[in-house]
């Protein structure tokens, strides 16, 4: 007896055709959903493919818009389309007339393989019969929350037999069209986010890095479960520890800026270079930075040194924070680095400018004050001399105490010329001839072993100068330059023309843009570190023992090329000698001028004039009140401005001639001598003081004053100045 075995209906061939029509489909379908095409191109072929296994005549898929309420056509597929594009644009949802935008209005589809036994046909009887349809399948595409994403239609010319299983494959169909669009459009949102990225990454301004730090943090949390709570203390004590978390940081990637920052030909290069860009003070900035990674940071800002692939070296802002969904393991770290390589050498030039200011502004007000006490000393001295004999014992103490005040006063003059208050005669001068000139005099003063090279431009240019302060500044710069070779050496004077763009001028504060004479004056002695170079322009400062030396060379140096308007670069290094640059600005002048003749001075004038002496300090009125009466000069005395004006209201018809001091408290010697203008416009008006008759003395001996003297008064020139001043307002 044999089992009964069970009854199974072999398929028929027709359900075997269609059964392959839909495997056919789905193969279509999937294969295209992994392309790389756009989306537009994926529907077409999707569509164009379908048409040919499923026998209709055309298709569309519509993406809907909800900001706009419109289908719009993404695909349109099938020969009848060619001919009638026109038929198809973009459609509204709430139009009546289109049976896409039925279905998407009631997110239903519309299932009519045969149009006749549909309720379409007749709501939507005009737009069937322009297209001369006898099918329609139409599904709502939707996404996985079921909004809405568009519409599928396939179209005949003539009816289809409706065929079991047919609801549920163009369902299927439908639903595969929602997952490749979604996906597609994730897969493109991601592309182009990722696009964004790599475009902002690579063309950002700033260096930009990204690191992972993954590595670093289990080192630190494997430092702190052995006992290690000061990581920094840990890491000052044991270098080993920093250099392997440096050891463990892995760079992911970098962008042009920051190829171009370290110098770097390509990305490979620069990472088999990381070892070369790290300097001591980058490690220690990295120890600090880590003890924030260990606390838990998630950002930080700090500044640190490093050096290019070439060696240069490069100050910058480093700035980084933790990627989002990586705070737990630091796995991806965003850095950026900006270079203030520049910015910090304009604000070291601008500290240093700042600082050489106020110094001067105070080695100017010590100097005036200091002038005021040796007038004293220096005056009562040359009027005791002119009343002795040669013969007179006192004589040679006098003397002595006279070049005292003299040194003193050059001393004084020397901390004027630091804070430009000297006077200066500017006149074309050719510095080649001056260098040659002071050639001849070193070669008889500094040691042998020195030789002194020159490289003088055949074509230099001429400079407005005082002759007498760029001998001294050849004379400073030289004596100085010896003192650095005891073993000898070469210096070497150099000139060229040279034109200061505005470019030059934005990374050097104190130069001026146009033509300049270039003087350089270089030696191969042992140098200077940069904490020594910084300071070799202030007053007093010297690296030679006590006694060798005033520590006013260089200051003085300073001062002149600044009365110059002018500037000085000192380059050095140790053991790699020194090169200080000046800078003359250039004049069209194709001559010097040669020096004038010495004037001789006539014998000492006297006279019985009034004379109105304003001063704040009292020694200088008692020293110009015996001065002036000792050679018959009646003498009026006022401490201050507003005293002299009163005096004036008082005997103004009986001064011949007032001496004011420009510095003093109150009112002030320029507030005053335009007082004395307006009301007494005859009467001549003589400025004392030991500043530079330039710059706002200048100002003021324009506004109406007859003549300047400098302080301290000498004797002789102060008789000759009053008696020179008062006859020509008589003349």
């Amino acid at each position: 007896m044999t089992d009964a075995m069970p009854n199974v209906e072999a398929p028929t061939p027709d359900v075997l055709t269609r059964l392959e029509r839909e495997r056919q489909a789905f193969h279509i379908i999937t294969e295209a959903a992994v392309s790389q095409a756009e989306l537009p191109a994926i529907c077409q072929k999707i569509l164009t493919d379908l048409l040919g296994v499923l026998n209709f005549d055309f298709a569309t898929l519509r993406l809907y818009d909800p900001d706009t309420r419109l289908l719009n056509p993404v695909a349109l597929a099938g020969q009848r389309v060619q001919m009638m594009m026109d038929k198809f644009p973009p459609q509204s949802i709430d139009d009546p007339h289109y049976v896409g935008a039925f279905v998407a209005r009631k997110r239903e589809p519309v299932f009519a393989p045969q149009i006749e036994h549909h309720e379409i046909a007749s709501t939507h009887a005009l737009r069937i019969q322009e297209l001369g349809l006898k099918g329609i399948i139409a599904y709502p595409i939707t996404n996985a929350a079921g909004d809405l994403i568009g519409v599928v239609q396939l179209n005949a010319g003539k009816a289809r037999p409706i065929n079991p299983g047919d609801r549920a494959f163009f369902e299927t169909v439908a639903r595969m069209f929602g997952t490749i669009i979604e996906h597609r459009r994730v897969v493109d949102a991601l592309r182009e986010s990722e696009e964004g990225y790599r475009s902002l990454f690579e063309n950002a301004p700033a260096a930009l890095w990204v690191e992972d730090f993954s590595d670093v943090k289990q080192y630190l949390n494997h430092l702190r479960e052995t006992g290690v709570h000061d990581l920094e203390a840990h890491f000052q004590a044991n270098p080993g520890a920093l250099a392997e978390c440096a050891a463990r940081v892995k760079v992911l990637d970098v962008n042009q800026q920051a190829l171009e920052l370290y110098q770097a030909r390509d990305k490979s290069s620069l990472m088999a270079g990381l070892s070369r860009i790290v300097t001591p003070q980058s490690l220690e900035a990295l120890a600090k930075e880590l003890v924030v990674i260990d606390a838990g940071g998630k950002r930080s800002t700090s500044e640190i040194e490093n050096r290019t692939l070439a060696g240069e070296k490069r100050q910058l802002v480093m700035q980084w924070f933790v990627a989002p969904g990586r705070e737990t393991d630091y796995g991806r770290v965003f850095l950026s680095f900006l270079d203030v390589t520049d910015t910090r050498a304009l604000e070291a030039q601008l500290l240093q400018a700042q600082k050489m200011e106020s110094i001067g502004t105070l080695a100017g007000g010590i100097a005036h004050d200091f002038n005021n006490i040796m007038q004293a000393i220096s005056g009562y001295t040359q009027l005791l001399l002119w009343d002795r004999s040669p013969e007179d014992p006192d004589v040679d103490n006098l003397r002595a105490i006279e070049k005292a005040a003299e040194r003193a006063s050059k001393l004084t003059r020397q901390l004027l010329t630091f804070s430009r208050k000297v006077p200066s005669t500017l006149r074309p001068v050719n510095l080649n001839a001056e260098i040659e000139g002071m050639s001849k005099i070193l070669e008889r003063t500094i040691p042998k072993m020195i030789r002194i090279e020159h490289q003088l431009a055949t074509n230099l240019k001429m400079v407005n100068a005082d002759r007498s302060q760029v001998e001294q500044i050849l004379m400073n710069l030289s004596i100085n330059a010896s003192n650095a070779m005891p073993d000898g050496g070469r210096l070497v004077f150099e000139t060229c023309n040279v034109e200061l763009d505005r470019e030059y001028g934005l990374s050097h504060l104190e130069a001026r843009e146009g033509p300049h004479v270039l003087l350089s004056i270089s030696d191969t002695g042992h140098g200077m570190d940069a904490e020594t170079r910084q300071r070799i322009f202030e007053p007093f400062f010297t690296t030679q023992e006590i006694g060798q030396g005033s520590g006013l060379g260089l200051a003085m140096v300073y001062g002149m090329i600044k009365n110059h308007s002018g500037h000085i670069l000192c380059y050095s290094e140790p053991h790699q000698g020194t090169c200080f640059k000046l800078y003359f600005p250039a004049i069209h002048s194709l001559e010097a001028v040669p020096a004038e003749e010495a004037v001789v001075t006539p014998a000492l004038p006297s006279g019985t004039e009034t004379i109105l002496v304003v001063d704040d300090e009292t020694v200088i009125l008692d020293l110009a009140e015996t001065i002036l009466s000792r050679f018959g000069y009646g003498v009026l005395r006022a401490e201050n401005g507003e005293q002299a004006l009163a005096i004036m209201a008082e005997q103004a018809g009986q001064v011949d001639l007032v001496i004011l001091d420009l510095n003093m408290p109150g009112m002030g010697g320029h507030s005053c001598l335009e007082a004395l203008v307006a009301r007494y416009p005859d009467l001549p008006v003589l400025l004392a003081s030991g500043y530079s008759p330039n710059g706002s003395v200048r100002e003021t001996l324009a506004a109406g004053a007859a003549g300047f003297i400098g302080k301290p008064y000498q004797l002789k020139e102060m008789l000759k100045v009053v008696r020179d001043i008062i006859d020509a307002a008589r003349a």
